[in-house]
């Protein structure tokens, strides 16, 4: 038995009656990685690379590994199909999501699609200098992502952008654990045979 929502490509079920999407969600964030050789700038770096062949709809020049491999609203594609063929422009928004250890690099940006405004996450996984996975998210109506107030995005959020000092830094052991108490929280946990079902397929064919 699989569930599956805009933002996660279909996992498997842990139980006969399915858990929830934010369990499995939280035991994604515990799967081991390699020691990564790209540092937050190059990261970021990547993202402002990957996000300028988008607008120039030619992936050609992209440092991408052999077996890359590439999803936009969960559909597996060709990179260079789906919202690379109609992006026009990008708007002063971007908040990146960098994770060294692990080699990922995300990005929430706000784009314009076909004469309309989208919002857009994207995921890159890299392999040393290479991307080897691209996952993207594409919602350009409330039916698509529930929330969708383009409008009120106008800039990264300050307090997603703070820098914690030393001192205050939580482990990553501790980081893990606290994601994963979600499985026992009464609060976050939200049935998925009553949530996944209502995510609409792909608009992407």
């Amino acid at each position: 038995m699989q569930c599956s929502s805009r933002f996660l490509p279909p996992f498997p079920c842990f139980n006969p009656s399915c858990t929830t999407c934010a369990q499995a969600a939280a035991l994604l964030l515990v799967q081991s990685a390699a020691a990564q050789s790209c540092d937050r700038d190059c990261l970021r770096g990547t993202i402002t690379t990957y996000l300028n062949a988008m607008l120039k709809h030619d992936p050609k020049g992209l440092p991408l590994a052999a077996s890359l491999r590439f999803t936009e609203d969960t559909q597996e594609l060709k990179l260079g199909e789906g919202l690379w063929k109609h992006i026009e422009s990008l708007s002063g928004f971007r908040q990146d999501i960098l994770d060294v250890r692990k080699g990922v690099a995300g990005v929430h940006v706000k784009a314009i699609e076909n004469g309309k405004p989208v919002l857009v996450a994207i995921r890159l996984q890299l392999q040393g200098d290479k991307i080897a996975g691209v996952e993207t998210m594409v919602v350009g109506t409330k039916e698509e992502g529930m929330i969708f107030n383009v409008d009120a995005i106008v800039k990264a959020s300050d307090a997603m952008n703070v820098a914690p000092t030393a001192a205050q830094h939580n482990t990553r052991d501790d980081m893990e654990r606290l994601a994963l108490l979600v499985r026992s929280s009464k609060v976050a946990i939200i049935s998925a045979s009553r949530v996944c079902p209502r995510w609409p397929p792909s608009r992407r064919k």
